[in-house]
């Protein structure tokens, strides 16, 4: 997984050098606040949806009922391919309100950034699926086929067709890797689908804890770029977000961290197994080993590193980069912690993630004077909802009867889906 993602983040960042470079710095500054507002609008709803596919995936897969993960995975395709639409033609009606807001002279680019929209629904839900089942190889060549293309279509589509051409590109590499996911997921369960029933209420329970932890992580992650295309100048907007470019190069490399740690949490805590609580202290360690050797890198050459993601016109956004990689380390600690809890259906943390993710939007929303303010405000605020994740967490605590290995209580047996699996040596997913 760690190598899947490390060569789907080398792609990206292929794709945003040279279109960087094909675009120039305004340019680039359309493309990537465009980009952040499509990911802030579908990362939110669709890694909530992909959260709790995921948990339910897990609780199949420690059951082994291979015919219930195939109903699974078809549900989420059509499920995804609705959600899509829907976005797309939400997009069409505001395109005019969101051109205006950041300034485009051309609808063009947001018909475009739509396309990107209907698509990043898709790929979470599925591959939830996936990463519930702990196909995590095939998690990773999903990543690489789709940023590929990226790299390969958007610089080329950039050439001819500028801003909307580069958008363009994402949008394809997020096609073909829909296509090769659906494929991929009636593969390995080809089998005939079993009924699927689920707990609506105590699934809309679980996600509505788990929405807003994802809505704020994921708020936090993109919501600034957008901010400060709309409140400064387009070259000072371009400087920025390649800024952001370079901080979420850390995030997404922390990434594969968590995609392992959710799954693995729930299943066993599913099958009432001892050790979910093991999983958290590797996890932290090996995610600040990645931040230690990330930061020393972008201390020592932050004017250089930048230059070489997206090009020497960047490259005096050189003293924006390392307190803006620090505060993305603290955003990725906060994931990690959060990603654990949400296994174990541990939500007490979620209103404190909430309130320090409200309270930082908006102080910059009302004070952002210069970047380098809005920056430390970042840091200030990535680094509060870190400490809130840690809220009451297991491992500051007496252990949960699903983290001591006991058996779990048969309120915690109860699954998601509403149909019990017949062999009763096979454990229920928890909530």
């Amino acid at each position: 997984m760690f190598a899947g993602i490390i060569a789907a983040n080398a792609l990206t960042y292929v794709y945003y050098a040279l279109v960087g470079r094909v675009l120039g710095v305004a340019g680039y500054g359309v493309v990537s606040a465009l980009f952040s507002a499509t990911l802030l609008i579908a990362t939110a709803p669709a890694t909530v949806a992909a959260t709790v596919v995921t948990r339910i995936a897990a609780g199949l897969y420690a059951a082994k009922d291979h015919q219930k993960l195939r109903r699974l995975g078809d549900l989420v395709s059509a499920a995804s391919a609705g959600l899509g639409i829907a976005a797309f033609l939400a997009v069409t009606v505001a395109e005019p309100a969101i051109a205006s807001y950041l300034h485009l002279a051309s609808i063009a680019p947001v018909l475009a950034a739509g396309a990107v929209l209907a698509l990043a629904f898709a790929l979470p839900l599925q591959r939830s699926v996936l990463q519930g089942t702990q196909h995590f190889s095939i998690y990773a060549t999903s990543m690489i086929v789709e940023t590929a293309l990226k790299a390969a279509t958007g610089p080329l589509l950039a050439l001819r067709f500028g801003v909307t051409g580069a958008l363009a590109g994402l949008a394809i590499g997020s096609a073909v890797s829909a296509i090769y996911n659906a494929l991929i997921l009636r593969r390995l369960y080809s089998g005939r689908p079993a009924r699927l029933r689920f707990d609506l209420r105590r699934m809309f329970v679980s996600s509505a804890g788990t929405g807003s932890a994802v809505l704020a992580i994921n708020a936090l992650l993109f919501y600034d770029v957008i901010i400060v295309r709309h409140a400064f100048d387009p070259i000072s907007a371009g400087l920025y977000g390649a800024t952001a470019l370079v901080g979420r190069a850390l995030y997404t490399v922390v990434s594969f961290i968590p995609t392992i740690v959710l799954p693995k949490a729930a299943a066993r805590a599913a099958a009432g197994a001892a050790g979910p609580r093991s999983l958290l202290a590797p996890a932290l360690t090996a995610a600040a080993a990645i931040i230690a050797g990330a930061l020393v890198v972008t201390a020592a050459a932050p004017g250089t590193l930048v230059a070489i993601i997206a090009g020497r016109a960047f490259a005096t956004a050189g003293p924006y980069v390392l307190p803006y990689v620090l505060a993305l380390s603290f955003l990725a600690l906060a994931n990690i912690v959060a990603m654990y809890q949400i296994g174990l259906a541990r939500l007490s943390f979620v209103v404190p993630l909430c309130t320090a993710a409200a309270s930082e939007i908006a102080t910059i929303t009302i004070w952002h004077p210069t970047i380098p303010a809005v920056i430390t405000v970042l840091v200030c605020g990535h680094c509060a909802a870190f400490l809130t994740t840690l809220f009451r967490i297991p491992l500051f605590t007496a252990p949960s009867s699903a983290e001591s290995g006991a058996p779990l209580p048969s309120a915690q047996k109860k699954p998601l889906c509403g149909d019990t699996v017949q062999n009763q040596n096979r454990p229920a997913p928890v909530a």
